[in-house]
């Protein structure tokens, strides 16, 4: 596996096809899509933005999406023009390094980043995130599973291996390359503690995924 930094074009473009075929990927839906409709943001940062998966939930709210990959951010423009939506702001910019002012947004969300970032920047991730809030901010992440679901996960994994290495197919999956980090929850609340977030006002059990607990935490800001 590659420390991954920027989606490359070829991965931005089959990004969402590869995933959307996954349950859990219409659960992480449900669960923004329910959580904006209790919000009275008008201003919302989408970081990363991806291909802008949300867009289409943000009803009318001014939203600003950043992401590292000038890719992914072409794909979150065609999805904002096939949505008529004229109220988008794309930039390529980084998580630990916002271009936005204190308590700019009043909604903020992170979704499918923190696997990717070294633990050691995980507490400059979350100062920023916090920095640029003042309504509510969600992250997801996926948390290390218990041993037994880990064994399972590992034991699916190889069997998928050996399937692909029968049918001459050398690639497990199109990520497989990438590398992610599966922080323990207590490493997460330790690194919201040193961002001075505390912790979350709500912590949402999504579901289980390749011998990881994904979680949904939020954070009421002001």
């Amino acid at each position: 596996m590659k420390e991954h930094g920027a989606y490359s074009s070829s991965e931005a473009a089959t990004y969402e096809a590869d995933r959307a075929v996954e349950p859990l990927w219409h659960l992480e839906n449900a669960f923004v899509r329910a959580l904006l409709a209790r919000s009275v943001a008008d201003t919302v940062l989408d970081a990363p933005v991806g291909t802008g998966r949300f867009l289409d939930l943000y009803e009318g709210r001014a939203v600003t999406g950043i992401d590292l990959s000038t890719s992914m951010l072409d794909e979150a423009s065609k999805r904002a023009t096939s949505l008529g939506l004229s109220n988008v702001a794309l930039r390529q910019s980084s998580v630990t390094s916002l271009p936005f002012a204190d308590k700019q947004f009043d909604f903020v969300v992170s979704w499918r980043l923190f696997h990717l970032l070294p633990p050691d920047t995980v507490v400059p991730a979350l100062t920023e995130l916090a920095r640029v809030c003042q309504g509510t901010l969600c992250i997801q992440t996926y948390e290390r599973a218990p041993s037994l679901l880990r064994l399972i996960a590992k034991a699916k994994r190889w069997a998928r291996r050996l399937k692909l290495v029968f049918s001459d197919k050398r690639q497990l999956t199109p990520w497989s390359h990438i590398r992610a980090y599966t922080h323990s929850r207590e490493a997460i609340e330790q690194a919201a503690h040193s961002a001075g977030l505390g912790a979350p006002a709500t912590r949402s059990f999504l579901g289980d995924y390749e011998g990881t607990r994904v979680m949904a935490l939020v954070w009421m800001l002001r």
